[in-house]
């Protein structure tokens, strides 16, 4: 019998383990979604809806904001400083 070495690098990128981690989780709630509505009958489909639009107006604030001062605001931790002062952002 040959002996297997193991030298502890897997060669994964940290795209590719957050891909992978993604697929995953975008598997479990594509197979959740058929249970969801079976048990909770016609009236979650309006709050799948309302859940959607939610998301999609909050990415539309954000952006705005995020474009108000783009020297300034380049991320979420400078948007918090800019919305709430130095004492309570971020």
């Amino acid at each position: 019998m040959s002996k297997i070495e193991y030298s502890g690098d897997v060669g994964i990128s940290s795209v590719h383990a957050c891909f992978s981690t993604l697929n995953s989780l975008s598997g479990v709630g594509i197979l959740a979604i058929p249970y969801a509505l079976s048990s909770s009958g016609w009236i979650s489909i309006l709050f799948f809806f309302l859940i959607g639009v939610t998301t999609w107006y909050t990415g539309l604030l954000l952006r705005r904001c995020l474009t108000l001062d783009p020297m300034v605001l380049r991320s979420y931790p400078d948007l918090a400083n800019k919305a709430l002062g130095r004492k309570i952002g971020y």
